[in-house]
């Protein structure tokens, strides 16, 4: 069980270059949860809060009270709770590459003052940076009870259980349910082999403005056979603050062979990524994208000065300055 980590791993995180393999987002991962862990057990807001990216998502769960937060949202409340020492723990850490980043899931053991609760909570980091974070379940004591969480049914012998509930709760409209649903479908989780038809549904399911990443892994699928079914889904994703879907969005209107052709969407698309989450994968490849179109005249005129901004955009996200 892991409670404490050298402070020293933050600047190591925010730092490093963006990864170009899944053992060096992997690796990344570790050292930002560790950083995460140390600044909330010495109770250090700076560089908790320095660990969280722009365009973040959080959902808290308490009990059974669920809030979803932006960053600004999430960083005022997480400072009331800095406000006063806390001991956090966690077990059962499992790392999961996906696409621009690592899905990061763990039970966590939280206890400040009189009050103490466990439960399941995954983060999203991308760059080394934590782009969403959710506590998936909640109860005081630690006594949790049956859940969706598809990382659970390699501790049970009742996986079906797992899928049933994850299945009832998405039927009710609980996003993250159909998300994990979907997860289990598209990595054959749970016993149930690789689906990636019911997988883009149960994902479509899932997107909305507090789960976009889930947009951008419906769309995904979807581009593999129907571009146009995947384009707004992208958008959807892009506008939610997910930079994956910018970065894919832009690429489709540039390159797609059966969406037609829409340089100007796409160089905006790829700009909000690049500018808006350059320190993530997807955001860094934006900046790299619009270099080279304006270096060689893809899609757009040549124009050296144009190129250099970006180039320096990116040679920038780089570095992690």
């Amino acid at each position: 069980m892991r409670t404490y980590a050298s402070l020293a791993l933050i600047a190591l995180a925010l730092t490093a270059a963006a990864p170009a393999r899944a053992d060096d987002a992997t690796d990344r991962a570790k050292v930002v949860v560790d950083a995460w862990l140390a600044a909330q057990n010495s109770g250090t807001f700076a560089d908790y809060r320095a660990l969280y990216a722009r365009g973040f998502r959080g959902v808290r769960r308490s009990g059974a009270t669920t809030k979803r937060l932006d960053l600004k949202g999430w960083l005022r409340d997480r400072k009331r709770m800095f406000a006063h020492p806390m001991t956090v723990s966690i077990d059962k850490l499992a790392f999961e590459p996906i696409r621009g980043g690592v899905r990061v899931r763990f039970v966590q053991s939280f206890a400040q003052g009189t009050y103490h609760d466990t439960g399941n909570k995954e983060l999203v980091i991308e760059g080394g940076r934590i782009v969403r974070e959710e506590m998936l379940d909640s109860s005081m004591a630690g006594a949790n009870g049956a859940v969706c969480d598809t990382m659970e049914c390699k501790h049970t012998s009742k996986p079906e259980a797992i899928i049933a509930t994850c299945a009832k709760a998405c039927d009710g409209g609980d996003h993250a349910a159909c998300r994990e649903h979907a997860n289990a479908y598209s990595y054959a989780w749970c016993g149930l082999a690789v689906d990636a038809g019911k997988a883009a549904a149960l994902y479509e399911k899932a997107c909305s403005a507090d789960d976009p990443m889930s947009c951008s892994f419906a769309a995904d699928t979807y581009a593999k056979t129907d571009e146009a079914k995947a384009a707004p889904l992208y958008r959807k994703a892009c506008d939610g603050g997910d930079p994956s879907g910018c970065l894919s969005l832009g690429l489709l209107l540039r390159d797609s062979k059966t969406v037609p052709h829409d340089i100007k969407t796409a160089v905006k698309m790829l700009a909000i990524a690049c500018n808006d989450f350059d320190r993530s994968a997807p955001g860094s490849s934006a900046c790299y994208e619009l270099a080279e179109m304006y270096r060689t005249g893809k899609g757009v005129k040549k124009n050296r000065s144009e190129a250099a901004d970006w180039q320096y955009k990116y040679d920038q996200s780089q570095q992690g300055e």
